[in-house]
């Protein structure tokens, strides 16, 4: 920021300069006839006018030393902001350096950690100068190469770059003013240096200095606004895009990255996930290789790899060339002694059996690290984004100035209803979440103990797309409540709220008994539907390998369901008519459960074959049911043993349901098709199903943890 100041009273100093300097020397004796100027020049303006000469000559020093100065503390935004910080450089021909980054005007030094013993030259650096930058393919800060402190920082920097708030937005806004009007002082220039030239005592300067001055007025200007403003980038400024890199290049040809900042010569993005790609050839027996992080070292009979760097990579081919077979002239090819691709972890080592007979062997590695990314203009360009961004709201600019005020960074305010902590300011904020799934019926689960979700139906559908977002069947938020451990407040992938799930409320249990929000292997969970009871059973690693709920008591009544009808009436086995587009009517017999949500059990004679993606919307959306249905076509295989597919209200098809698969267990025995213990076979997995003589259906099924990870708001 005050480079930036500084740099835009330079600039006004310049133009404050020409301006006086073309007043003063067009200052010449007027013309006969004129009339004369009411008072006199002032002693120094007289000064000028009497000696243009040495006006000129002090002129162009000022000139160059303004220049000079703008020059010396100036440096490209995108590359500053690597300075200190260990880097990699990727050069075209793909050599590799690695150093702590140093940036001055004229170019790049990487310094290295320690000196490098080669040909008796102890290497301590590696000079990379401006005009060679279009020889760069990358430069690359890998974030598991940083210490705490340098993580602190480039998460300080991301901050500012992905949600900037009020102050930095109008910073950005008139520092791209300025860039937009650097044309407009480069022509005032030319037009003060033409009228110089005009005036016969500078022209002896001007005629050998022109040139010069039109260089330093292009320079000083030029670094002064080292950015030509682009509209269509700054629109992407904090946002993921995908950019294009050069097609020659030896790495990748796109990546993904958050939109940090752009510059004449540099794109900067930031949390790339960067692939590399190596080969080690080792042509006989006895020979050695050293590639990037790779070790290895070949003898008759294997080959030996050793991954010395300090993160994982994986082997993707081996080549293992050999010796032509009679009567044939080419080279034959051995299959690869090992099941690719073959993960190398940091430190392992990986042996590859040779057979006698083999002449040269190819390794090839790759791996896959989160990293910030610098590339040269030259070839590169931003295609489109990978996200979708909605314009920010009045509201969030006043949050965020409100934030920059003492004591407003966390505003915490409690309150009536479930206790819930409020933080101001949590727009663009970065949020931590885990995806977890139950038989295949996956969620991505946020922890809102301590944080308010504005807008969460939006979220849900974001994060739910599964081409866009992380991919799930909905969105579960974990809350505070006064009525029992935790809150479970479920969205589904649409962005309609449902009251339970019982796929959900498992994986619900596993993540707080696994972090240790738990006692004990019991609790008590609210839901939309009520509180439930859930029991945990551990594995051999003490984390939660099964989860039995109390789903609580059916409901029958077509009030409670909600359906159209008598209120105190069932509805078992009763039929369903819908339209099906090029079919006409199909008439479908039914049963309607509520546990908490509403469920609509059909039996068909094969699952596999029901068209389920045409009957469930129809049913879902049929007028019968004013809050819509989830809908389960059920095969019945045994007495104990169903088959199961399910549509569910707001997110379609799924692979697993757990409180449709507890309905199907009641309507089994409403129906007489199934006892009260039952076990229901769903696409995702198995579960198991008792309505036991309390009245309450009890499921039994697995929970699984998938990744987690982190979302920006």
């Amino acid at each position: 920021m005050r480079r930036g100041l500084y740099l835009a009273v330079c600039v006004a100093v310049v133009v404050a300069l020409l301006v006086a300097a073309t007043c003063a020397l067009a200052g010449e004796a007027p013309a006969k006839g004129a009339e004369p100027a009411p008072k006199p020049p002032h002693p120094a303006i007289k000064w000028v006018i009497e000696n243009p000469f040495f006006a000129t000559i002090i002129f162009l020093v000022l000139a160059t030393l303004i220049g000079t100065l703008i020059s010396r503390f100036t440096r490209d935004r995108c590359l500053k902001d690597f300075e200190g910080y260990p880097v990699t450089l990727e050069l075209k021909d793909g050599r590799i350096y690695h150093g702590e980054l140093d940036v001055e005007k004229s170019g790049l030094e990487f310094l290295y950690e320690r000196t490098i013993p080669q040909e008796a030259i102890r290497k301590t650096s590696f000079l990379i100068f401006q005009p060679e930058y279009n020889t760069v393919h990358a430069l690359l800060r890998f974030i598991d190469s940083l210490d705490d402190d340098q993580l602190k920082a480039r998460q300080k920097a991301a901050d500012k770059a992905y949600h900037p708030n009020v102050f930095r937005r109008s910073w950005r806004a008139v520092r791209n003013f300025l860039a937009s009007i650097k044309d407009a002082l480069l022509e005032a220039f030319k037009l003060a240096m033409g009228k110089m030239k005009g005036i016969q005592a500078a022209a002896p300067v001007m005629k050998t200095g022109g040139t010069y001055m039109d260089r330093v007025g292009k320079q000083t200007i030029g670094t002064a606004a080292d950015v030509t403003y682009d509209p269509l980038l700054e629109k992407q400024i904090g946002l993921r895009v995908v950019l294009a890199l050069p097609q020659d290049s030896a790495v990748q040809d796109e990546c993904v990255g958050t939109f940090r900042e752009y510059t004449k010569d540099f794109f900067a993005l930031m949390d790339v996930d960067y692939e590399s790609q190596w080969d080690v050839a080792l042509p006989s027996a006895g020979t050695a290789a050293f590639v990037r992080v790779v070790a290895a070292q070949r003898t008759a009979e294997q080959t030996v790899a050793e991954n010395r760097g300090t993160f994982d990579i994986e082997l993707s081919a081996v080549a293992i060339d050999l010796p032509p077979s009679e009567g044939e002239e080419a080279p034959g090819k051995a299959p690869p002694p090992v099941a690719l691709p073959a993960s190398l972890p940091s430190g392992a080592k990986l042996e590859l059996p040779l057979p006698p007979e083999a002449t040269a062997v190819s390794l090839t590695f790759r791996s896959r690290r989160k990293a910030d990314l610098i590339v040269p203009r030259t070839g590169a360009f931003i295609r489109h984004k990978s996200e979708w961004a909605e314009p920010r709201k009045l509201v969030g600019h006043l949050k965020d100035a409100v934030g920059l005020l003492p004591g407003t960074d966390r505003v915490v305010s409690v309150l009536k209803q479930g206790a819930q902590l409020v933080t101001l300011g949590s727009t663009g904020t970065l949020v931590p979440f885990v995806k977890m799934h139950g038989c295949g019926n996956d969620y991505v689960y946020i922890d809102c103990r301590e944080r308010t979700l504005e807008e969460p139906e939006k979220l849900a559908r974001r994060v739910s797309d599964r081409h866009f977002g992380v991919g799930s069947d909905g969105l579960i938020l974990i809350l505070p409540s006064q009525r029992a451990a935790y809150r479970m407040r479920m969205f589904n992938a649409d962005g309609s709220e449902a009251e339970m799930c019982g796929n959900g409320i498992r994986c619900f249990a596993k993540y707080l008994y696994d972090r240790g929000l738990l006692g004990e292997a019991e609790a008590r969970i609210e839901t939309g539907a009520g509180v439930l009871r859930v029991e945990i059973f551990p594995g051999p690693d003490a984390k939660t390998e099964r989860v039995r709920v109390n789903m609580g008591q059916p409901r029958l009544t077509r009030a409670e369901i909600p359906m159209d009808g008598a209120p105190d009436s069932q509805a078992v086995d009763q039929e369903l008519a819908i339209e099906v587009p090029h079919q006409g009517t199909v008439a479908l017999r039914f049963t309607a459960v509520s546990m908490g949500n509403p469920h609509a059990v059909v039996y068909v004679d094969e699952v596999d074959t029901c068209p389920v993606d045409v009957y469930g919307p129809l049913v879902e959306n049929h007028r019968l049911f004013p809050k819509r249905i989830n809908t389960e076509f059920v095969e019945v295989v045994d007495r104990d043993e169903v088959k199961m597919r399910v549509w569910e209200r707001g997110a379609g098809e799924t692979l697993a349901c757990g409180t449709g698969a507890s309905a199907v267990a009641v309507a089994g025995v409403l129906n007489g098709k199934a006892d009260r213990r039952v076990v229901v076979h769903l696409l995702g997995g198995e579960l198991e199903l008792e309505w036991a003589d309390d009245g309450c259906i009890y499921l039994t099924g697995p929970a699984d943890e998938v990744f987690e990870g982190t979302l920006e708001l």
